[in-house]
């Protein structure tokens, strides 16, 4: 026997994320395992995972992995999170083995309503406006971009940087030639990651 005796290895899992939240690269978990452990071939049957978030000062569990086999990749579905958070996984209480948490933070992506026109008949040389929402509803700034349809290509013509109401809400205004063209909102910031809207049904400025 080797009381006492350390040997480091390393768990790796992905996280399979909702659709308003980025996708997270592979994660290491280092555990600590007995000398001993290590003569045999090492499986994770049966022993349990903690996706947990900050909360406070302490750590909150919010989804469990399951192992099943040899350790090497596990998945988990996590609910939606809709600002940056800080998150870890660890290795559930175990007499064994000794888990160093694996920290990462989750920057999930917002989500933009596709812009719509302010009226039916915009004129060219005429003030309109391109409207959305931005949930979460926050203070967000929202660049609104307008694309003219050149037969199947988008020439970039004009963008307007904008910011949302506490209520999401957001409008830019445009003065456009007459012609054709499409819209996309985009928006980011410290707690969101890079979001784009759809593109807005052609608009025909007369």
């Amino acid at each position: 026997m080797h009381e006492g005796r350390r040997a480091g290895m390393h768990l790796t899992f992905h996280a399979s994320l909702t659709d308003l939240q980025r996708r997270v690269g592979p994660l290491c978990l280092d555990l600590q395992l007995p000398y001993e452990a290590l003569t045999a071939p090492t499986r994770f049957d049966g022993y349990t995972l903690l996706v947990q978030r900050r909360a406070g000062a302490g750590w909150s569990t919010i989804a469990t992995m399951s192992a099943t086999g040899v350790a090497d990749s596990y998945s988990a579905t996590l609910p939606a999170v809709w600002n940056a958070t800080a998150m870890r996984v660890t290795l559930a209480g175990n007499a064994l083995y000794k888990a160093v948490p694996a920290a990462f933070t989750l920057q999930p992506r917002a989500k933009l309503s596709t812009p719509v026109a302010s009226t039916s008949t915009p004129r060219a040389s005429r003030t309109f406006s391109m409207k959305g929402t931005l949930l979460p509803q926050h203070a967000g700034v929202v660049n609104v971009t307008a694309y003219r349809v050149s037969g199947t290509k988008l020439v970039r013509v004009s963008t307007k940087r904008v910011t949302a109401t506490s209520t999401g809400g957001y409008a830019a205004a445009f003065k456009l030639k007459a012609g054709v063209y499409r819209f996309q909102a985009t928006h980011s910031d410290a707690g969101h990651a890079l979001t784009k809207s759809a593109l807005s049904a052609k608009v025909r400025v007369r």
